[in-house]
This record gives C-alpha cells, structure tokens and sequence, in this order.
C-alpha cells in the first residue's frame, strides 16, 4: 500500500488533580492526612460516579467512618494503601473491575496515534493503536476520515487500541449512520441519557452500501466493542478477527491523589432490544482469522465488493 503524508499522533494530557500532594521529600509516604482526604475521595466518587451506587452505600459509608476514626486514619506506605483499599472495595462490592493503581508518568505513556493510508486500489486502512482518550480527538478523527472521502472502501483496526472515550466513539459511528440515529442509551449512576449520531457533513457515501470492515483482536473491549458491535448490528460493517473480551460497562480513571488513580466502572450501553448486547460473549466476527491474517481477509474481501460495484 502507497503510504499518504500523513500520521498522526496524540499524546494524552494528564488528569486533572484533586485537591491532593503528597510529599515532595517522600512521594511514597502518606501523611494520616493525606490517607484520609484520598479515602474520603474514594468514597466520593463511589457514592456519585461508579456504576452500582447501590452496592457502594455501605462501604462508602464505611471509608468515611475508618478514614475518620479507624485503619484509615494513619500513615500508609502508598502500594499497602492501594493493595488494601482495593482489597477492601473489592470485598464490599464483588466488583474486581473496580482498581486502585499508580498513576504513570508522563513519560511513562506511549505516543498514541492514527495511521491512514490508502491502496492503488483506491482502499482506505486506518490503524489505531494504544490509548486514544485524548482531547483533540474529534479534530484528529475528522482529519483522518477526510482523507478516505473518495475512496471505494475502507478497512479499520482497532486490534491494538486501548483506552477511548465514549465521545470519541460517537463521533466516529456518525460517519456511517444518518444524523440523529439512536446509537443507544447510557446508564450511569443517576441518569440515562441518549447516544445520538452526530452532524457529518459531506460524508454522505459513508452512510450509504460503504464497504467497511472492521479488525478486532480478543483484548478489545468496552468502547471499541460499542464500535464496532453497532456497526455490525446495523450491516454497515463487517468484523474480521477474533471475538472481543465481552465487556459492557464503560470505566474510567479518576485522578484521588497526586499519584494514585482510581479506576471504575461508570456506565453501560443500553441498546434496543433484549438480546442486543456484547456482554460476555463478545463481538463475534463475521468472519473468523487469527491476528496475523486478518487484514489480508479485509482487504480481498474489499477487493471484491469494489470490483463487483
């Protein structure tokens, strides 16, 4: 494939910090203060944004109450607080989604990026790989797709893509759905609101017979499941590769200290109909391939559908 002068890359901001620093002279120490504001944090964001806010009342409940007068209230060697905490949470809720991990540094994280090219037979690939929560995204997105407005179809992986926004997932199921299409709906701890295709103009011919295909490998999951299932749900896509890992909340991670993130789940898709749904099984291909042939059978089967046209 001829290669477009085009590649681009995101690097992902870090969080925004809650009213937490640790000790610039010993950042693996917390201070009994500081052990109290993260739980109190922890149970803050429980009570208003994990998913079930049911199976958190009581030890929600019951992070403040230790955070005040027991076990949390003294000083704690980061990795023991977040092993226990964890533990703790876990054990309230039989929720192992649930996690307390050690925010990376900024160096730490990969350069996430999109890759767009297109073949002498006029087939566009995008490849997405690592992290994609990035603020710009819609901008980036709009960019890349802009590039495939006149080709004949389009083959993207998402086999190697890691974290996403929901919104970003919107935005791109609105290149091939009409505008103001139900994508479905999302609960959350205290509402349920409507996905709804968003405003694309000029990308009529996406919405329309688009040969479109899909990779997927068996470590997607969650948002890029929403992807790639509603396309196929609506025959807009073909997926190709393996069955996806069968997640169907949404988490995300809440910065509760200056180095700890708490990871949660906070919403699932609700699509119309009873049996709509990846949960546990996964997305099932269309078409079954290993890792490593599976863009081979996108692209002759792209082949095909454009020379049939």
């Amino acid at each position: 494939m001829n290669k477009l002068l085009i590649t681009l890359f995101i690097v992902f901001a870090s969080p925004v910090a809650i009213s937490l620093e640790l000790h610039s002279n010993d950042k693996f120490k917390l201070s009994p203060q500081e052990t109290i504001a993260v739980t109190q944090n922890i149970a803050h964001s429980l009570e208003h944004i994990y998913l079930y806010p049911e199976r958190a009342k009581d030890i929600s409940q019951k992070l403040i109450f230790e955070s005040n007068t027991g076990r949390f209230k003294r000083s704690y060697d980061t990795e023991q607080y977040r092993s226990d905490i964890r533990a703790t949470i876990v054990k309230a809720t039989h929720d192992t989604a649930i996690d307390v991990i050690g925010e990376q540094p900024l160096l730490g994280l990969a350069s996430d990026s999109v890759k767009v090219e297109t073949s002498d037979n006029n087939i566009g690939y995008m490849s997405i790989t690592g992290d994609s929560n990035y603020t710009d995204s819609e901008e980036l997105i709009l960019k890349a797709f802009d590039i495939f407005k006149n080709v004949d179809a389009m083959i993207i992986d998402i086999r190697s893509a890691g974290k996403v926004d929901l919104s970003l997932v919107q935005v791109m199921l609105s290149y091939f759905v009409e505008e103001g299409t139900l994508l479905g709906k999302v609960v959350s701890n205290d509402e349920v609101s409507s996905l709804v295709a968003r405003k694309t103009t000029g990308y009529d011919k996406f919405k329309n017979n688009f040969p479109l295909y899909i990779l997927n490998s068996s470590f997607v999951s969650g948002e890029w499941e929403f992807f790639s299932y509603s396309l196929q749900q609506v025959d807009k896509a073909k997926v190709i590769g393996e069955s996806t890992m069968g997640i169907g909340y949404l988490t995300k991670y809440i910065k509760v200290a200056n180095n700890i993130l708490l990871k949660l789940p906070y919403a699932r898709i609700v699509l119309e109909g009873p049996d709509e749904t990846w949960e546990k099984s996964g997305v099932i291909p269309n078409y079954f391939t290993d890792e490593k042939e599976a863009f081979n059978k996108a692209y002759s089967l792209a082949l095909l559908e454009v020379s049939n046209q």
